[in-house]
């Protein structure tokens, strides 16, 4: 909506294609990621289940602290963002008035 308050053109569509293109490539480099790790902690397949205490403890901490800063740097952008609820629904009552106006011109 904001978009389209802006700009005058509904956009979503290709905001949802970069999503979804974002979100493909996060899945990537954790793919990548998950690889090197495994390599880089000294993951031994052919100690299944009874892996060295030094690999349990860098994948304990890879997946807790990767995912702690992922969710720190998200909260950091999220308070960040200008937009509040009181001004959302301005915005929405701004469009739905232009939407109206656009309607009995045509």
């Amino acid at each position: 909506d904001y978009d389209e308050w802006k700009t005058g053109h509904r956009r979503s569509g290709s905001y949802a294609a970069v999503a979804n293109w974002m979100e493909k490539m996060a899945m990537t480099v954790f793919l990548l990621f998950s690889g090197v790790l495994l390599d880089w902690s000294g993951f031994d397949p052919a100690l299944g289940g009874n892996q060295s205490e030094h690999t349990t403890l860098i994948w304990r901490i890879a997946f807790s602290a990767v995912p702690a800063t992922a969710y720190a740097v998200a909260l950091y952008c999220l308070n960040k963002y200008p937009l509040t609820d009181e001004k959302m629904t301005e915005i929405r009552a701004d469009l739905d008035a232009r939407n109206k106006r656009a309607k009995t011109l045509t």
